[in-house]
């Protein structure tokens, strides 16, 4: 049950983040009529948002402690 509820928010989520922070989803009239804009900025926005910047900065490890441990041992052999 706790996983149905945790995939579930999860999906929830994205959907809102998605309707609410995407640039191409525009609710005014006015903005639907424009048709095609050119939004750049606010969709480099959108794409690198502040987790993937935060990710982009950290070594690519699953258990850094552990990695280090296994590493330590196998320079002394």
């Amino acid at each position: 049950m706790a996983v149905m509820a945790g995939a579930l928010g999860l999906n929830i989520f994205c959907v809102v983040r998605n309707v609410i922070g995407h640039p191409d989803i525009r609710f005014s009239k006015e903005e639907r009529a424009s048709g095609y804009q050119e939004n750049f900025k606010e969709g480099k926005k959108y794409k690198y948002h502040a987790l993937r910047e935060f990710v982009s900065k950290r070594k690519p490890q699953v258990m850094p402690g552990i990695d280090a441990a296994l590493a330590g041992l196998r320079k002394d052999k």
